[in-house]
Parts: structure tokens; C-alpha cells; sequence
């Protein structure tokens, strides 16, 4: 299995990583992700410029232009890093790149050609249920074989709402009548919901599956649908504003009750200060500090930025905050970027190669909003299954994948 990681600087703030493998390692598997061809140059912009991009920065808080400013200045310092230290050096007489070779569905759409790409071109079944129409959900889990690979399903609502774990310490594919099959990596625990409509399922389902020393979790990880107008014209996933009740809201509740005293949360915001705030106050309220901000800078094929580095209305990067209890040292969280050639929309980097090194050796681990399944952890949400299809993923041998995957580099 590839290593994620392709560079760290000695200090383990500067980290490339590669999206795609990243996610291959938290499925600990043999499998090889379907991916889209890595961007060659930035994206168009549609900055302002002159008068009107002065009017426009004027209109921000100088606090929160200081604050993009000493990212973009670490930015500056992390690419240049990682230029002058890995992407010159020569390892087995081939040039060090940004990223791994990828794996393209034909076309190089993988969410076109799977039918997995924006919430509202899913068909009704792989959506959430939240019509009222099981008014006697499931609150038994539903444990898969632990000695046959195939496990058949009549459709998705027998596993909607409900807990589903895989006990094997391979992989099981979990096969939805008309659907295809879906990969479930080991001993891992999803659930293919809602929070609010799957937390009657959580709650009933967590005294069965844990033992009573083992109820709560070391890492809490979620990546919450904030209003976000691009998001929102694209239509790719959900937002809080299509919602009833505000998910971030129902997360925190899930911090509440089921974080141990010690553990980690750690949550994607958007650039939005106001959603900065909202995450801040949150979280101090309950007593956990800010310790960590990892920064994912989205970069080309030849490691520039994926738009303008200074942007006003598209900023190139996102912000993961990492809290726990207790004042980090000097006061003063660690920052931690992290540089990655993006994939499909909405994937960002598996963080589990990264998170895991924090947390204990038998650790428990919830990733809430999540999109794809990670090995030994619990995944929630209403697009848990996204990119677990079997059409996403094929052999290491090209002459072994599905006829959907070609192998480029």
C-alpha cells in the first residue's frame, strides 16, 4: 500500500499529501480509487481587479485581511519549501512530482460515469430518508457476514438509517439490489443517514456495539454542510440552509455526550470568518481550546496555487481546527499546512494518516458528514455510501479493473 504522504518537512508542519492515495490507506484495502486528471493549470479567475478589488478588501475587517494574510504568507513558505527540498531531488532515477499517478474513470468523470456526482443527480434510493415513509426504523445494527465477502441487501432503506458494521478484518461488499455493490472497509461502522434521523439508531445502537469502558470517542472529525454559495449553485451536496434543523447544531450535541475527556475534535470550516467564529465560541464554550489549524492549500499539477493566492471571492484554500481541552502551549495554536493536487469535488485529503499519529494506539474514531468510509472507524451521514460504489474502485493490475477504469499516469 502507497504511502500518502509523499513529503514532511522536519518539523512536521509542511505536508504533502496525495488525495487520492490518502483515501486508498484509509480503506486498507488493495483497491485503487477512480480519480479525475489532476489540474494542469489554475482555474480562470474572475477576481476583481484595480478600483473595484480596493473597494472590495476595503470592505473586509482589517482583522480578518491580517488573518488571510499570515496564511497566505505560510502558504508562500510551505510551496517554496517543498520545492527547494523534494520536487528538485531525483529517487530512482524518476523526478519527484506533486502528486501520484492516478487511476481515471473513462471520461475522467468518476461521479458522471458512476452516477455518484451532485445530490440532486442521485436517484431517489441513494438519498436520504427523511419522508416520514419508515415510521418504524431499524434500532438493531446490522452486522455483516464475518466470513463471506458478499452480503445481499434488497435495496438501500434495508440499510438506511440504521447501523452497519463490518466485522472482518478484510473488506465486505455490501450489494444493493439494483444498485450495484458498495465496499465497506474493515471493522468499520457506518451509518447511511442523516445525524437527526439517524440518531435514534447512535443512540440504541453504541451500548451493543462498545463495551461500557468504550462508549465515547478519541476523535470526533466532521466536515459540516455550511451555507456556501458555491456549494449551493453547484448543487454537489446539501447545505445547511436546505436543511429543518441546523447540522452542525446536532454535531456539537454528538461532542457533548459521546467525547471522551481527553479526545480531539477536529472541524472543516469555510473562509467565512462569521462560520470561524460560530466554531470558536462553540467549542470554548464546552471547554475545548483551539491547539491545531491545519491548512489545506489545493494546488496544480506543477504545485501553483489553484487560483489566486490572494483572492477575495475564491480563496484556494480551507481550514481544518483541531480542539481539545486544555490552553495549547504559548498560548498559541500550531499551524500546519497541508499541500494537495485536488480530486473530485467535495474529496478532500483522508486525514486519518495524519490524525491517528495524535491519538492512542486502540483508539475510537466518528467522522460525521462523512462521503466515504474509513477502516476501523464510524462514518455518518446522508452521503456516507458517495464514493464507496464498486464502480469508484478497481484492481492494482490495469488488466483487472472494471471496464469503467483506465490506468494513465
Amino acid at each position: 500500500m502507497a504511502d500518502p504522504i509523499l513529503y514532511r518537512d522536519a518539523n512536521d508542519t509542511v505536508v504533502l499529501i496525495d488525495i487520492p492515495t490518502s483515501i486508498e490507506y484509509a480503506q486498507q484495502n488493495h483497491l485503487i480509487l477512480a480519480s479525475v486528471p489532476p489540474p494542469e493549470v489554475p482555474y480562470s479567475s474572475t477576481e476583481p481587479r484595480g478600483n473595484k478589488r480596493a473597494v472590495a478588501l476595503a470592505r473586509i475587517p482589517a482583522q480578518e485581511r491580517t488573518y488571510h494574510s499570515s496564511v497566505q504568507c505560510l502558504i508562500q513558505e510551505s510551496l517554496a519549501k517543498i520545492k527547494t527540498s523534494y520536487i528538485i531531488q531525483v529517487i530512482d532515477g524518476q523526478s519527484c512530482s506533486w502528486h501520484r499517478p492516478r487511476r481515471y474513470l473513462t471520461g475522467g468523470d468518476a461521479t458522471t460515469d458512476s452516477g455518484f456526482g451532485a445530490a440532486r443527480a442521485l436517484p431517489d434510493e441513494f438519498r436520504s430518508v427523511t419522508d416520514g415513509s419508515l415510521v418504524h426504523p431499524i434500532l438493531v445494527p446490522v452486522i455483516l457476514s464475518s466470513t463471506e465477502l458478499r452480503n445481499e441487501f434488497p435495496s438501500l432503506r434495508a440499510v438506511q438509517d440504521v447501523i452497519v458494521r463490518n466485522p472482518r478484518p478484510d473488506s465486505s461488499l455490501m450489494c444493493l439490489q439494483g444498485a450495484g455493490g458498495f465496499w465497506v472497509p474493515p471493522h468499520s461502522t457506518c451509518i447511511q443517514s442523516s445525524l437527526e434521523e439517524g440518531w435514534e439508531a447512535f443512540v440504541n445502537g453504541i451500548p451493543v456495539l462498545q463495551t461500557p469502558k468504550c462508549r465515547s470517542f478519541d476523535l470526533i472529525l466532521m466536515d459540516p454542510p455550511w451555507i456556501n454559495r458555491s456549494a449551493r449553485r453547484s448543487g454537489h451536496y446539501e447545505t445547511a440552509e436546505t436543511q429543518m434543523t441546523n447540522p452542525f447544531n446536532t454535531a456539537v450535541q454528538i461532542v457533548k455526550t459521546h467525547l471522551v475527556p481527553d479526545g480531539i475534535v477536529a472541524v472543516w470550516i469555510t473562509n467565512r470568518a462569521a462560520i470561524r467564529t460560530t466554531v470558536l465560541d462553540t467549542f470554548r464554550a464546552l471547554n475545548l481550546e483551539l491547539h491545531q489549524e491545519w491548512i489545506w492549500i489545493k494546488i496544480t499539477a506543477d504545485g501553483e496555487p489553484v487560483t489566486q493566492l490572494d483572492g477575495i471571492w475564491r480563496r484556494p484554500y480551507e481550514v481544518c481546527l483541531l480542539f481539545r481541552k486544555g490552553q495549547c502551549s504559548d498560548n498559541k495554536p500550531r499551524r500546519r499546512v497541508l499541500v494537495a493536487v485536488p480530486d473530485i469535488h467535495s474529496r478532500k485529503p483522508n486525514l486519518k494518516c495524519l490524525l491517528e499519529q495524535q491519538l492512542p494506539p486502540r483508539y475510537e474514531a466518528l467522522e460525521l458528514f462523512a462521503r466515504c468510509l474509513t477502516a476501523g472507524w464510524w462514518s455518518w451521514g446522508n452521503e456516507v455510501l458517495k464514493f464507496q460504489h464498486e464502480s469508484q474502485w478497481g484492481l492494482p493490475d490495469t488488466t483487472d479493473c472494471p471496464r469503467s477504469l483506465e490506468g494513465r499516469t
